[in-house]
């Protein structure tokens, strides 16, 4: 499960220029934004038999406090981060990241760009 929030000193500022309501709305549509936003990019780049893993991915917000993003399947870490598996460890798995890049764009810069698209609504 990867987890995604807000550093609060990203929110300081945006918290004084707004109502405590409509900052609440704000960072909540930001954080499910993000939270579809990396689940999306993670369906389209998971590796694909069934899709089974491919279904699996969803987000959950918090309200106020962080989105989860993630699955539940058994083999999901094993195609993430590759490593050994099966009888006697005896089958090497390449890592095929499909989480990470998208999360990690989040972590870059995209997620605040999210945050500002939604506190430009309210500040207008």
């Amino acid at each position: 499960m990867i987890t995604y929030r807000f550093d609060q000193s990203q929110l300081n500022a945006l918290k004084k220029a707004t109502d405590s309501a409509s900052y609440k709305k704000a960072v909540d549509v930001a954080l499910f934004n993000i939270g579809e936003e990396v689940s999306k990019t993670g369906k389209d780049n998971s590796p694909f038999d069934t899709g089974t893993l491919r279904r699996s991915i969803e987000s959950n917000v918090t309200t106020g406090k962080y989105v989860e993003i993630g699955t539940d399947v058994d083999y999901a870490r094993i195609h993430e981060f590759g490593g050994r598996t099966g009888r006697g460890h005896r089958t090497v798995i390449k890592a095929r990241p499909y989480m990470t890049p998208p999360y990690e764009r989040m972590v870059g810069g995209q997620a605040i760009d999210f945050l500002l698209k939604e506190f430009d609504k309210i500040l207008k």
